[in-house]
């Protein structure tokens, strides 16, 4: 799937991204939680903002997810 994260930050560091089963045993079953880094300078500037140089919309592309499925019961 696609998500997406907002803030309003300086670029320039390291957002840390996580990502964990919210219904459960539901749709298929328990998942893992896991997370990924992704710094600033990785991103690529798809729309402008207004104002500074820094504000704007970013996309970073390659950031995926595979949860695996856990072996704890809920």
């Amino acid at each position: 799937g696609e998500f997406e994260l907002k803030f309003n930050d300086f670029p320039g560091g390291d957002h840390w991204i996580y990502a964990e089963d919210l219904d459960g045993t539901e749709n298929g079953g328990l998942y893992d939680s896991d997370s990924l880094t992704v710094n600033s300078s990785q991103m690529k500037r798809i729309k402008k903002g207004d104002g500074s140089w820094y504000r704007g919309v970013f996309e970073k592309t390659d950031a995926n997810f595979s949860l695996q499925k856990s072996d704890k019961k809920e």
